[in-house]
C-alpha cells in the first residue's frame, strides 16, 4: 500500500471507480460527500516540482520559480493523478483525482521526508537537485499498476457547475 487513510475512514468499503465516474454525471446530491477509492496510479497530470509544486503569497498563486516577497509564503501541492480499479481496467477509463493543497500544512508528502513543509521557505529556498530528482523519482514510481493506493476523495463542484474529487485525508507513504 503506498498510502495511509485516517483512522476515520480505515474501515470504509472503497466505492469502485465506475460508481464514481456515474457520480460525476449527476453531482448535485453528492457535493461535499467522501468516498474512499483503493486501485492504482495510472499516471500523474505532471511529476516535476517545479510544475506541480505552487507558492501562495498573500492571495495569489504563482510557479514555483517565480520571484516574490518571501514573507509569509506557503508551498502547495497541485496536480492530478488519474486513478484506475478492476471496474474501469476493459474500457480503459480513469477518474481523476485532483491533488490541491491549501495553505494549512497538509501533511502530503511528511514521510517521505524529502521537501520542506509547506510554511518553511528558508528550506524550500536551499531545496538541492538531488533532493527535487528523489521525490519526482519516489512520485513517478507510484505509477505502478502493481502499487496499490486507498485515497479518501471529496467530491467537489465550483461555481461554474463542473464536478471533481479532490483528495482528502490521505499521505503518501
Amino acid at each position: 500500500m503506498a498510502t495511509l487513510l485516517t483512522t476515520k475512514y480505515a474501515k470504509t468499503k472503497p466505492t469502485p471507480v465506475d460508481e464514481l465516474l456515474r457520480i460525476l454525471q449527476d453531482p448535485a446530491p453528492y457535493e461535499h460527500q467522501r468516498f474512499v477509492v483503493k486501485g492504482y496510479i495510472l499516471s500523474f497530470s505532471n511529476s516535476t516540482v517545479k510544475d506541480i509544486v505552487k507558492k501562495v503569497s498573500g492571495k495569489k498563486v504563482l510557479n514555483f520559480n517565480d520571484k516574490c516577497n518571501d514573507e509569509g509564503v506557503t508551498y502547495i501541492y497541485h496536480f492530478i493523478a488519474n486513478i484506475r480499479d478492476g471496474s474501469v481496467e476493459n474500457d480503459h477509463r480513469s477518474l481523476n483525482v485532483y491533488i490541491l493543497t491549501n495553505e494549512e500544512d497538509q501533511h502530503l508528502f511528511d514521510l517521505w521526508d524529502i521537501l520542506p513543509s509547506p510554511k518553511d521557505t528558508a528550506q524550500w529556498k536551499s531545496l538541492g537537485k538531488t533532493d527535487i530528482q528523489k521525490f519526482e523519482q519516489r512520485l513517478q514510481a507510484l505509477t505502478n499498476p502493481e502499487i496499490e493506493i486507498k485515497m479518501v476523495v471529496e467530491l467537489l463542484i465550483t461555481a461554474s457547475g463542473k464536478a471533481f474529487f479532490k483528495l482528502y485525508d490521505t499521505v503518501f507513504i
